[in-house]
């Protein structure tokens, strides 16, 4: 898939989410706008199958245990049962039996695999402070000078095989996670930037 078709379907796929109507449009007949009760499943061998933005709450993620791969004598078993004619009568009384009282479908589960795709889909500037400030304390602040953290920048991004942002483009970047800039107060009046750990989090 292209990088243009990935976007597109990665847009198409947020509309089908969140717009809650549907039109049914049917030959001869006028069509008609319905509301949408779709979910919307989507399994991948691919690390990353979805394009996840910070704060994203469309989506949730599950990476499904490897522990039967190849287990093809179990998948033989499984399809036998769900092949039983009492077996959707059967998923569907343990459904209705699910105490659903406290369940929000709003609440996002947070998962370890959704925040990785997230990481890996991050722009490298967003990266690297994410792991500039991994060791921080939990309400700790610097002010470094721009110039020393594009330095320290520039640096991670030959560590990590990553092409570098120019001075400009890194200020914007960071600017999306709470990071602002600043003129000092001292003599020199230089240009810092205000890494404040936990506006930084409360962004991620």
């Amino acid at each position: 898939m292209s990088s243009a078709e990935w976007h597109r379907f990665n847009g198409h796929l947020k509309s089908l989410i969140t717009e809650g109507m549907v039109s049914i449009e049917r030959k001869g007949i006028e069509t008609k706008r319905l509301k949408d009760f779709t979910g919307w499943m989507v399994t991948s061998n691919q690390d990353a199958p979805l394009k996840i933005d910070i704060g994203d709450s469309r989506v949730v993620c599950f990476d499904v245990s490897p522990q039967c791969r190849g287990n093809t004598a179990y998948f033989k078993r499984l399809g036998k049962v769900l092949d039983h004619p009492d077996a959707p009568g059967v998923v569907m009384r343990y459904l209705l039996s699910c105490d659903l009282s406290d369940f929000e479908p709003e609440e996002i589960p947070a998962t370890k695999m959704k925040s990785d795709i997230m990481r890996e889909q991050l722009p490298n500037p967003i990266r690297f402070i994410i792991d500039h400030i991994s060791s921080w304390s939990e309400d700790q602040v610097a002010k470094p000078s721009c110039t020393s953290l594009y330095q320290n920048y520039v640096e991670w991004c030959g560590g990590n095989g990553e092409k570098p942002f120019s001075n400009n483009i890194l200020g914007k970047k960071f600017s999306q996670i709470n990071i602002e800039r600043k003129r000092g107060s001292g003599r020199k009046r230089e240009w810092q930037y205000i890494l404040d750990r936990s506006k930084i989090v409360a962004k991620l």
